[in-house]
């Protein structure tokens, strides 16, 4: 059995701005209603702050992002891995990004 995972951020009108879902390293879903304010930066750096305290060394998260938010995964830190590729009517491409731990 798979457990999926959501984290949540609300604005200070408590209103949901920003969903991540995710089934352990595979980074599942990722949505902000508000673009640019470093919301969904801050839920991806969350998860994976959770992903290296769980971790072996080396472990890899992975996602199948749409061809506009390419750029975003890039940016933290995500390559492309594979071609573009289609189900169901929808474009996405494969990522990945190899953690390391934390030494402290």
């Amino acid at each position: 059995m798979r457990r999926q995972f959501f984290w949540e951020h609300f604005d200070e009108k408590q209103s949901l701005v920003g969903v991540l879902c995710a089934e352990g390293f595979f980074l599942t879903h990722l949505y902000v209603q508000r673009r640019g304010e470093g919301i969904g930066r801050a839920l991806y750096s969350f998860y994976e702050e959770i992903l290296k305290n769980r971790m072996e060394e080396g472990q890899v998260v992975r996602l199948n992002a749409t061809l506009l938010s390419v750029p975003f995964y890039e940016a933290l830190g995500f390559s492309v891995k594979d071609q573009v590729q289609e189900i169901y009517g929808i474009s996405f491409v494969p990522m990945e990004k190899k953690l390391k731990k934390d030494l402290y």
